[in-house]
């Protein structure tokens, strides 16, 4: 008799938020872009923030969307480092060389699949290092 008072009665008290499979399915594409090397600013992120956006105030994940939501907009808001710097002609030609490979695969990076994106990211982010390396090795030999 009560549970049919409470059925009567419009309790939600059974029935299911439908905050948590749009929040789960927008944490998870988020997770997978981001896994992949997709930065935030990439359009592939817009149905993941309007999903988000879309989580009632009355769910329990309401919050956690929001939270996730303002994340990915801070992010967005940053401006990168640069894939890669064009080489200048008045550094050194070993320089010059390590920086157009770096150009090359921030290149293929850009046109690449998602399946291939990973691995060129990785060499990509290989190049950058040897770079940084290099200047400071450079730095270094020429600080008295």
């Amino acid at each position: 008799m009560i549970a049919g008072l409470l059925l009567a009665g419009g309790c939600k008290c059974g029935s299911s938020d439908e905050g948590g499979p749009v929040y789960a399915r927008a944490k998870e594409r988020a997770e997978a872009l981001l896994s992949v090397g997709t930065p935030p600013s990439d359009p592939a992120y817009d149905e993941v923030l309007k999903d988000l956006a879309s989580v009632e105030p009355e769910s329990r994940y309401h919050a956690q969307a929001q939270a996730l939501r303002e994340k990915l907009l801070r992010v967005r808001s940053l401006a990168p480092r640069p894939l890669a710097q064009a080489p200048s002609r008045e550094e050194d030609p070993v320089l010059a060389k390590k920086q157009a490979e770096c150009v090359a695969l921030a290149e293929a990076l850009g046109r690449a699949d998602a399946g291939a994106r990973e691995g060129i990211g990785q060499k990509l982010r290989e190049c950058r290092e040897a770079v940084d390396r290099y200047r400071e090795q450079q730095h270094e030999s020429q600080t008295p």
